[in-house]
């Protein structure tokens, strides 16, 4: 197992920053996200579907990711991710599994 942490320092309350992570659900449907209907978030080279909203605080959130990374590594990854804990807005966890980057 791989264990990535990471942390930034920024020039904004905690509930500012909170809510660039967590926007308020904005469906146009206003069914709920599932497989066969993610949210759909974009930019620039990453993609992220929300297959399942979580609690009121984003807790068991669940996302497929596709991403870029260096071409020498394979260009593009994709990972499966779940919010598995969530203090807002001053914490989140969230535990991922990646598959190989592909080409």
């Amino acid at each position: 197992m791989i264990v990535h942490d990471s942390s930034w320092e920024v020039d904004a309350s905690p509930e500012e920053v909170w809510a660039v992570f967590h926007p308020p659900v904005k469906r146009d449907s206003g069914r709920p996200a599932t497989l066969a209907n993610p949210r759909v978030v974009e930019h620039r080279n990453v993609r992220i579907e929300i297959i399942h909203e979580g609690d009121e605080n984003g807790q068991g959130l669940v996302r497929r990711t596709w991403y870029a990374v260096p071409w020498y590594i394979g260009g593009t990854a994709r990972s499966w991710e779940i919010i598995s804990e969530a203090s807002p807005p001053h914490f989140q966890r969230y535990d991922a599994i990646t598959t190989p980057p592909q080409a």
